[in-house]
């Protein structure tokens, strides 16, 4: 074989070598993937720390509530006439010795009804006090703040009575002073019934707590200002008499209010 021969064939091999390797290699390039390795991020232990809002600790207080809710929708089945009545007591000037006859059903009614006028604006007062900078809110310490609220408020429904009978036997008979007297019982029963769902409302959802604080003072402000006109019309029949009932209001009416937020200030602080 001649050296031409031998150059030619070895070209020829070489040109089958790579023949037979490109569709080899091109197969593997095609057929590599790129892969992806996700490594999970090392997780810190974090503390878990308890959350505080308004409702914390508020299961004794809601569950005090409920148990008045409950003693009142036993009695009311029995004093559903009693209740309508409520609100004639509440407007009516007309001294009738016969609206005077309350059986024990219907006194053990109007007591629980006031029970829960001091459950419900005890618990606004507290919320209104924590909502608008008069007292420091205390998530821990709910409890003791809304229960001090609550006893300053049931102070207040509990001594008016008595001073009203007092102020009453001085300026007037026993007749209008225990017209005068249903009259506020009649007042702080009605606030208790209209004023429970905003209380409630306000304690599980305090981003409506202001507007549901402002709504309370109004209802409770205008409950105030119809007795008080009753109060106008039973002892107040003359012009001289506009003096006289300045001191009352200031006596009988503020002040006791202004004590009642001092002292629940006190035991809220």
């Amino acid at each position: 074989m001649t050296p031409a021969d031998t150059s030619t064939l070895k070209g020829a091999t070489d040109t089958l070598g790579a023949d037979s390797l490109a569709p080899d290699s091109d197969t593997a390039a095609a057929d590599t993937v790129a892969a992806i390795v996700v490594t999970p991020q090392a997780i810190h232990d974090v503390p878990v720390e308890t959350r505080h809002d308004n409702t914390t600790g508020a299961s004794w207080l809601i569950l005090g509530m409920l148990a008045v809710i409950c003693i009142i929708c036993v009695r009311f089945k029995n004093n559903i006439k009693y209740l309508r009545r409520l609100f004639h007591d509440l407007t009516d000037t007309r001294a009738r010795g016969n609206v005077f006859d309350d059986t024990s059903s219907e006194t053990s009614f109007i007591i629980t009804l006031n029970a829960l006028c001091a459950f419900a604006t005890g618990l606004m007062l507290y919320i209104g006090m924590t909502t608008f900078g008069l007292a420091p809110p205390q998530p821990e310490a709910f409890n003791a703040q809304a229960w001090g609220c609550i006893f300053a408020a049931a102070f207040y429904c509990a001594a008016m009575p008595p001073l009203y009978t007092i102020v009453g036997y001085v300026f007037s008979d026993q007749l209008h002073t225990r017209l005068w007297r249903r009259g506020f019982l009649a007042s702080q029963a009605l606030a208790g019934l209209i004023l429970l769902a905003p209380a409630l409302m306000a304690v599980f959802y305090p981003a409506a707590a202001p507007a549901l604080v402002y709504m309370a003072i109004i209802i409770y402000a205008s409950l105030k200002i119809i007795f008080i006109s009753k109060t106008f019309r039973i002892f107040f029949s003359q012009i001289s008499a506009y003096f006289l009932f300045l001191y009352y209001l200031c006596t009988v009416e503020i002040i006791p209010l202004l004590l009642t937020l001092r002292m629940a200030t006190a035991f809220a602080g």
